[in-house]
């Protein structure tokens, strides 16, 4: 500061010293520590929390210059002096601390706007997500709805091949019942033709002798059996028992 060569106009105030109880002397305290210590002094028994007050005017300054301490030091003895009356120094003081609460500011400002910029870009962000939210909600409904579709196609698919199994089956049986009458038909055909060769045949032709009457009657008797099973009436059956006791050339 002597190497000032405006120092010689006005004379630069110097802080205060006071006395301690030792004999050394030490800098005035600021307004602001001064009081804190005058609160504390008051306060007696169990200290209480003082109520948080917003930080006033000079407090903010400070903050903003609390990165160089020897502008912070200086500047509450520069500001305590009005614009008119300050010394170079003191302005200078001033100045510096405007200037760096001006580059403060403008930090401030930049990441200010680089928290705008990134608050855009998780707007962004959150709107395309919602999109591809809302798209893969879209997605998952039309595949929900394709997998019921296939899974009640499957299921009257499944309903059918059963219905289609329970008719193959019946008809399975059916054939099988066929199959029992086809056989059961195939031998009363046979026994029929066994009946005409045996039977009917011999006694139209009147092939037996009158000697073998006994056979002649059997024969005739199980002819009458088998007309009644062909239900031939009662008279065409008498008849043709009369006519077949007749021979064939009398």
């Amino acid at each position: 500061l002597s190497s000032d060569p405006t120092l010689g106009r006005r004379p630069v105030p110097q802080p205060a010293f006071v006395a301690t109880n030792r004999g050394a002397s030490r800098p005035a305290l600021s307004p602001l520590r001064a009081m804190g210590k005058r609160a504390a002094a008051k306060s007696t028994g169990r200290p209480e929390k003082a109520p948080k007050t917003p930080p006033g005017p000079l407090d903010q300054v400070l903050q903003a210059v609390e990165g160089d301490t020897s502008l912070a030091a200086a500047l509450p003895f520069a500001l305590q002096c009005p614009a008119s009356e300050r010394h170079e120094f003191q302005q200078k003081v001033v100045d510096a601390a405007g200037a760096l609460m001006s580059t403060s500011e403008l930090h401030a400002l930049q990441e200010f706007e680089s928290a705008e910029a990134s608050v855009a870009a998780m707007e962004g962000d959150k709107a395309r997500l919602e999109t591809d939210l809302a798209a893969a909600r879209a997605l998952e409904a039309t595949l929900a709805a394709d997998k019921e579709a296939k899974l009640a196609a499957v299921a009257m698919a499944q309903e059918a091949m059963a219905e289609k199994a329970k008719v193959q089956e019946l008809e399975k049986i059916k054939a099988q019942e066929l199959e029992v009458r086809k056989v059961a038909i195939d031998k009363e055909h046979a026994r029929f033709q066994d009946s005409l060769s045996e039977l009917w045949e011999p006694l139209v032709a009147s092939t037996l002798p009158p000697a073998q009457w006994r056979q002649r009657n059997t024969k005739l008797a199980a002819l009458l059996r088998l007309f009644e099973e062909c239900s031939i009436p009662a008279s065409l059956a008498a008849a043709l028992e009369s006519a077949m006791r007749i021979k064939a050339d009398a």
